[in-house]
């Protein structure tokens, strides 16, 4: 994230507006706890891989 160039560490919170879409995003935990790795399996039952043409076009880009 190159708004963040520069930055030693996370931004605990920041405001984003990318393609008209307004995002905050904000910590609401920090730990130093260790994380076992089954923590980042995430499941991708539901989901539908689309390549961005695909995506734009059901957006109605080009």
């Amino acid at each position: 994230m190159g708004q963040f160039k520069g930055l030693k560490g996370a931004p605990l919170e920041f405001d984003s507006n990318q393609g008209g879409m307004k995002m905050k995003m904000t910590a609401t935990k920090v730990s130093t706890s260790p994380l076992a790795d089954s923590q980042f399996i995430l499941s991708t039952d539901g989901y539908t891989e689309m390549k961005m043409e695909d995506l734009q076009k059901m957006r109605g880009g080009k």
